[in-house]
């Protein structure tokens, strides 16, 4: 049976305690590591690969690969043999640097390519047409599923992910439904990666990405590690 929790409130002693828990490993992280993940020229060539191989009108991605970078190199992943997840793939940004960095990497794409609540303006037959020439060279790593989340995660077969890349519907319980599936078929020791953690779109705070996670958190505090926490947040399991 589907575990139903509740969104924390910000009443909530547990929340308030786990807010600030999450604040100090925040600037510990930004305090140790900003230099060094300053460092890294990755950014500059994917922007440079973006321009002259892809069509992405929306770039929501590039801001996060040096810190990205940082993390696996750090966790020597690249030349790992990877299954990986990605929940909201948008027009493939994202999947086509995994994509192209990992060589070992077998990734399963998953997304409506119908939008979410700060997509309404947008034409998502575009999106989708970019998603497909954009991937057009990796197509014997990636699997591709139109489909809901909670469609794709009722219907899978029993997979296990390595890293799961979690972008899909922003709102709190989309994002704290998608945590708890996805850790249910991610491998001991592997990655959880959640964007936009620090996004700030609904009026009510719980509403965005952090009020999931940190629901999530609350619940498997014992059973993941937090390896950074910045504007993306990546946890792992024990």
């Amino acid at each position: 049976m589907r575990r139903e929790y509740k969104i924390i409130t910000t009443s909530s002693a547990q929340n308030f305690f786990l807010t600030y828990y999450l604040l100090i490993r925040y600037f510990i992280y930004k305090k140790f590591n900003n230099k060094k993940i300053k460092r890294g020229n990755l950014y500059k060539e994917y922007k440079e690969y973006i321009e002259k191989n892809l069509k992405i009108k929306r770039d929501y991605f590039t801001h996060n690969i040096n810190n990205l970078d940082f993390f696996f190199k750090k966790h020597n992943l690249y030349d790992e043999n990877i299954n990986a997840l990605e929940l909201g793939s948008y027009e493939g940004n994202s999947a086509v640097f995994f994509l192209k960095h990992f060589k070992k990497i077998n990734l399963t794409c998953v997304d409506t390519f119908e939008g979410s609540d700060e997509h309404k303006e947008q034409n998502f037959n575009e999106i989708l047409d970019n998603f497909n020439f954009n991937i057009r060279n990796f197509k014997d790593r990636v699997n591709i599923f139109k489909s809901s989340s909670k469609n794709f995660f009722k219907n899978i077969n029993k997979s296990n992910f390595d890293l799961i890349y979690i972008d899909g519907s922003h709102y709190a319980k989309d994002v704290l439904d998608d945590a708890l599936n996805s850790f249910d078929v991610l491998n001991k020791n592997g990655y959880m990666i959640f964007d936009d953690f620090l996004w700030d779109f609904y009026t009510n705070q719980n509403d965005n990405p952090i009020g999931g996670v940190k629901t999530f958190i609350k619940k498997n505090f014992f059973k993941i590690k937090i390896i950074s926490v910045g504007y993306q947040i990546i946890l792992k399991k024990l």
